[in-house]
């Protein structure tokens, strides 16, 4: 991925956090949180296909 393209998605993100009144740092903070709990994606493990 590109700089512009994380810049985009970034905005996307920062646009959702405004419409539904969230502060963009408080979202941080539980990401923040939640990665301490659950490791976070740093090992590039994805989820690609659920099968019944």
């Amino acid at each position: 991925m590109v700089y512009g393209e994380v810049a985009d998605i970034l905005e996307v993100l920062e646009t959702i956090c405004n419409i539904n009144g969230y502060k963009l740092k408080d979202i941080l903070k539980i990401k923040k949180q939640k990665k301490k709990v659950n490791d976070g994606f740093d090992d590039k493990i994805i989820l690609e296909k659920i099968t019944n």
